[in-house]
């Protein structure tokens, strides 16, 4: 699925998205992807998806402290709060 995705290509909507598939594919890291969010102030999406790779990757702590970040930032852009808030009760963790 990520094959045809390339640096330097121009996205429809919203770069996030495509930043955190260029992640995905390895094209730049994990660290740096959320570091750029972080300056950026756009840790949301990216912050969620790097947490969601995490946890299927049986990456638990990095995960949890991910979504507790996002949880965190008091930000309610497009409900990613409130799925971090939901992955960590599914967790049995406390937000």
């Amino acid at each position: 699925m990520l094959e045809d995705i390339e640096p330097g290509q121009t996205p429809v909507e919203v770069d996030d998205y495509y930043d955190t598939l260029l992640a995905y594919k390895g094209v730049i890291t994990l660290d740096e992807l959320l570091e750029g969010a972080r300056a950026a102030n756009r840790f949301l999406v990216k912050g969620q998806a790097v947490a969601n790779l995490y946890l299927a990757r049986g990456e638990f702590k990095k995960a949890v402290d991910i979504y507790r970040e996002t949880q965190a930032s008091g930000e309610w852009t497009a409900g990613v709060s409130l799925i971090a808030e939901a992955e960590l009760q599914r967790l049995g963790i406390q937000p």
